[in-house]
Formats: structure tokens, sequence, C-alpha cells
């Protein structure tokens, strides 16, 4: 995001004059992007808005969107502040800039499992430490998913987060997961966090507060342990529904091994996850298919991708610990895992399959028209 939004400063003027309520929601979410475009969409972008922020009178509140992941897991409870860092995050990122240190080395002293994770906890450093007057609430989404209620169950639009392994068992690609089958995943409803964000920024606070040496409100938006599930439900409930006849997306899902045993997983990986889509490439080749074959090779790339960026999240257990509780007490866990099931296959999985059959019929007729001539 560019400084003042990149507005004129005619714009500039007539907008800061006008806005009393920002939320900061915008930013990079992929886990295997570098490390400097992740600090220039998480950690410039939310100074630019700080700093557009702090050049409106009639501000009341900032709401900036973060991850409840800025903390690295470490056995004991989760609370709503700052997450430690080894030293200031200023020398951090001089150390990155001067290359001191490279982002391996970085996450290795923070403890960081992605560079996604550092930036977000670097931004959340930054903008406390240059909030000046401002009135700051920081909410820390977990991992989101479609919505409990609205705009209706289900409502999803992006492959992003738990929906990525999701997706994958049931599709059939996917057959293993290295995981600690008992740990508990802390999934909120894309609804909750909407409605925590709005929450945030119009709700009545004192009066005559000095929002310069008041710190920064941190709000955890999740579900904590009370309501998440395990990594073996997870799992389960996907098969189990996608298993049904009237569910079936491509092919049946298999679920072979769920652990964190290393021997164990690659042994099923090689042989049941590894070998199938090899096979599959081969047989494209010896056939002259050669967008068969491309197609198998990105899918052995995806599947790749989800051990990679999820395996640190299926681990570990996060003991969250919150003062205002998002979900309702009455909140089925199980129900909503049929409503993320529900949504993901009737709002991206089967119109991803029709378009993947569209595009090769598409093809077929091409090369076809491409013979005759």
């Amino acid at each position: 995001m560019e400084p003042n939004c990149g507005l004129s400063a005619h714009q500039l003027d007539d907008l800061t004059a006008r806005v009393t309520h920002i939320i900061h929601c915008a930013g990079c979410v992929a886990f295997d992007t570098s490390l400097n475009v992740l600090l220039a969409e998480n950690v410039t972008a939310s100074l630019n808005i700080l700093h557009f922020s702090q050049q409106c009178p009639n501000l009341q509140r900032l709401v900036v969107t973060s991850t409840a992941y800025v903390t690295p897991n470490k056995n004991g409870p989760v609370w709503e502040e700052l997450a430690t860092l080894p030293k200031p995050a200023q020398q951090i990122m001089d150390d990155l800039h001067d290359g001191k240190k490279d982002s391996d080395q970085i996450r290795s002293e923070t403890g960081h499992p992605n560079n996604y994770t550092l930036a977000k906890c670097l931004a959340e450093h930054f903008v406390v430490q240059k909030k000046g007057l401002t009135p700051l609430t920081i909410v820390r989404p977990s991992i989101i998913s479609a919505s409990w209620k609205y705009p209706f169950p289900g409502w999803i639009d992006s492959f992003a987060a738990l929906c990525g392994p999701i997706s994958a068992f049931a599709l059939g690609g996917l057959k293993v997961l290295h995981g600690d089958p008992s740990a508990i995943l802390d999934v909120v409803p894309v609804d909750t966090v909407a409605e925590c964000l709005i929450n945030e920024a119009f709700q009545d606070l004192e009066k005559n507060i000095d929002h310069e040496t008041a710190p920064a409100k941190i709000v955890q938006c999740v579900s904590t342990t009370e309501y998440g599930q395990s990594t073996r439900d997870i799992v389960d409930d996907t098969i189990e529904y996608f298993d049904q006849p009237e569910n079936i997306v491509l092919y049946k899902p298999k679920g072979w091994y769920i652990g964190t045993d290393d021997r164990l997983f690659y042994m099923y990986e090689f042989f049941f996850q590894y070998l199938p889509v090899k096979m599959a490439e081969l047989r494209s080749l010896m056939m002259l298919d050669w967008n068969g074959a491309a197609k198998a090779r990105k899918t052995l790339v995806r599947l790749g991708q989800v051990d990679t960026h999820f395996r640190y999240f299926v681990e570990h257990t996060y003991d969250y610990r919150c003062s205002t509780k998002m979900l309702p007490s009455d909140f089925d866990r199980k129900a909503y895992m049929q409503v993320i099931l529900r949504g993901l296959r009737e709002n991206l999985l089967l119109p991803l399959v029709d378009k993947t059959k569209a595009k090769g019929r598409a093809i077929e007729a091409e090369s076809g028209g491409r013979g005759r001539g």
C-alpha cells in the first residue's frame, strides 16, 4: 500500500477530514512469499495506514488486523500482549536490510514457523511503537474458515488456510499428514472475525483517555481449545463427508497416515501419495499428453506445499487466553465442521472441477481442430 493510499493532496485533504474509523485488513498472507515482499505488504503497509490515520482529526479508532500466530508456540498460554522478541523490532529489520542475517537465521532466533507470522509480529511491534496519540486496536484472528451464519452458512471464496489441506484430501490427492492427531486447531468463522473487527472499531470506549500513554488494545479473535477440533477429528470428518456417494467430487478420499513418526510418514507418503501421481505423469508422457503430465507435476508441488505450510500448525496446540469470548456457549464445533465441508464443496470444489473439465474439453477441441487442419 502506497503512502497516503496513493491519493493526491486534494483527495487526501478531503478524505482525512471525513474519516472517523479505519479497519485495516489488507496484506499478503502467502507463507511461501519472500520476506521482503511480506515486510512491504504487512509492515510498511500497516505503517502507511497508521500515518494516514494520524492525519485524520476526527479519528475515533484504527483497527489493524494481525494473526493469532504472531506468538510462536511455547506450550503455554498465549496472552493478548505483544509477542516477546529476542531483540528490538528495529534491530531485526536493520539486520535484514544490512544483510547481517537472512530470514532463516531471524526465524531461528524468534521461533516463528514462517516468514508470514514473523512479518505480522514485526508489524505489531512497529505500529504499537509509532502509534502516538492514535486510538489503536490490533485484532488477531486464528485460522479463518467458512461462515457460521452470515451471509449464509458455509460461505467461502478462497482455498486459503484450512480449506487448502481439506480440499487436497477431498479431491483424493492428499493421503498423509505430518502432525499430532491430538493437536487442537483453532478455527474461527469468517463472519465472527468480521463482527469482531466492526465491534472493535465502533464500540464505545472510555472518554478522556490519554492514548499516547494508554497501551494499544490487543484482541484475539479465536475459538480457543474449548471449541477447536483435533487434527484427527478434522481429517476423519473430511474423509467421512467426501466418502459419501452424494458428496464425492473426483475420487474417494483416503487418509493413510496422521502422525509425527518421520519413517512412517515418508513411507506412506511415497507409496500412497507420491507414487500414484508419478505413475499418472508417466502414463500421460507415454500418451504424449503434455498437459496431463504438467498437471501431475503441479499436483505434487501443491501436495508438498500442504506439508510445508501446515506441519507446524497441526503439530502444536495454541492455548489462547482472551478477555472476550468470540463464540457463543452453544457453538457446536462438530456441526460447524459440517458447515465448512458443505461450503467448501458447493462454493469452491464443484465450480473448480466444472471449470477444469471445461478447460480440458476446450483443449481437446483445439487439438482436434489442428489435427483436421
